[in-house]
């Protein structure tokens, strides 16, 4: 677990909050809300393909192709149905039907990347060269495997489709569903793991000329932070699954990459131009799946407040320059950042109270956390569903017309931690 013991020492971190009291998310809400989220996950899953779309259909900005399925969104929204502590405190029938939805899905993809422009996408040569300024660095040589496609699984054009860290993060959920022994996967399903964890390790990930999950911009000099991060650990994660002449390569590119995490930490940049803050929202994401287990968060914390938001807004931005729903000089509002930070302090207060149930500690963890899960709670019944973004107008936050998936998957687990603490 991500070490962040030093962050509760700083007095900045606990801002203010208005609304409704902590201490008011008791069991019967919590409860509510858990149960909520996982219908709301559970019903989007698409009846044939078994693939989840971005946003809800119901509130989706269908010109950014949010209607469309996206191996990363999808993915996190089966690591929250797998959540182990939302089996724990969800309803029974809810949580069977999301971990069978989550096995579905797993199981539908790995299908789907078997074949083209899957097939050819992972196993395409990769080139070593150098770029405009005489650095080495990789680049394919053909169009990367597909991170975005209809919701039917059928093909969609789009120009940022290079972007690693969605099969490190889905490597990881298979590795989920695997460690719980409610997956089981045949021969064919195994060698398309391989395939994707060859072309990982073959990619070099660390130089790959490549688009981060923010997609704005080729970005490798240096790489996202958060994508070295999720690739390793899917890698490491993957290596009981791989074939047997694979697993030796996934244990060598997992630790170069980790190496060049630990170089890189906490400093990271997700696009070349623009990119203002040495911090970025995206280590929150990497640090959400366990990928920068071992690391001190505190580091991040210390750059990221004043860079990102410290508890004024429900969200973060997602680094300073974003240009994405930008009123004027205000970077967008992402309450994906509120929730991240809510999933993470939960779950370290859940930690320290195992080990110690009258742990000081684990009750300021506790606190830090509830204010972060509180702050989308209360959004959310402004707005009546968990916006994407808010832009900062005059006026006030304007929220996009999007209900995102993803944060429907975060706060599902962020409840399940909360209601397991209350």
């Amino acid at each position: 677990m991500v070490a962040l013991e030093r962050v509760v020492d700083r007095p900045h971190f606990e801002s203010s909050s208005r609304g409704r009291e902590a201490r008011d998310l008791d069991r019967e809400f919590l409860l509510g809300q858990i149960n909520k989220s996982a219908r709301i996950l559970i019903r989007e899953q698409h009846d044939i393909s078994h693939l989840f779309p971005a946003a809800a259909s119901e509130k989706s900005v269908e010109k950014d192709h949010y209607h469309h399925s996206w191996v990363r969104d999808g993915a996190m929204i089966k690591h929250a149905l797998l959540d182990p502590i939302f089996g724990k405190v969800g309803d029974p029938n809810l949580v069977r039907e999301g971990r069978k939805a989550a096995v579905n899905g797993i199981k539908s993809s790995l299908s789907l990347f078997a074949n083209e422009p899957w097939s050819s996408g992972f196993g395409q040569k990769i080139e070593e060269t150098k770029d405009a300024y005489g650095r080495d660095c990789t680049r394919l040589t053909q169009d990367a495997p597909p991170i975005h496609f209809m919701i039917d699984g059928k093909n969609c054009p789009w120009p940022t489709q290079n972007q690693p860290d969605s099969w490190g993060i889905l490597l990881t959920v298979i590795d989920q569903a695997v460690r719980q022994n409610i997956l089981t996967l045949t021969e064919e399903e195994k060698e398309v793991v391989t395939k994707i964890s060859n072309f990982l390790g073959r990619a070099r990930i660390g130089t790959l000329q490549q688009f981060s999950m923010w997609e704005w911009g080729i970005v490798y000099e240096p790489p996202p932070t958060s994508t070295l991060a999720l690739c390793s650990r899917g890698l490491e994660l993957a290596i009981p699954i791989v074939l047997e002449n694979q697993k030796e390569a996934n244990r060598r590119a997992a630790s170069t990459l980790r190496k060049a995490v630990e170089r890189q930490y906490p400093e990271e940049y997700t696009v070349t131009n623009g990119h203002e803050s040495k911090s970025d929202m995206a280590t929150l994401v990497a640090a959400h799946m366990g990928a920068l287990d071992g690391l001190s968060l505190y580091r991040f914390f210390r750059i990221a407040h004043p860079e990102l938001g410290n508890g004024q807004y429900p969200g973060k931005r997602r680094f300073r320059g974003d240009h994405y729903y930008r009123v004027d000089e205000e970077e967008a509002i992402w309450p994906m950042g509120a929730l991240l930070e809510a999933n993470i302090f939960l779950g370290k207060a859940l930690f320290l109270r195992k080990n110690d149930s009258s742990s000081k500690l684990a009750e300021r963890f506790a606190r830090l956390g509830l204010k972060s899960l509180q702050k989308v709670q209360d959004l959310t019944e402004k707005c009546g569903y968990i916006p994407e973004l808010l832009q900062i107008k005059k006026e006030g936050l304007s929220p996009n017309d999007n209900h995102l998936l993803w944060n429907e998957a975060l706060m599902l687990q962020a409840s399940s931690r909360a209601f397991a603490l209350v």
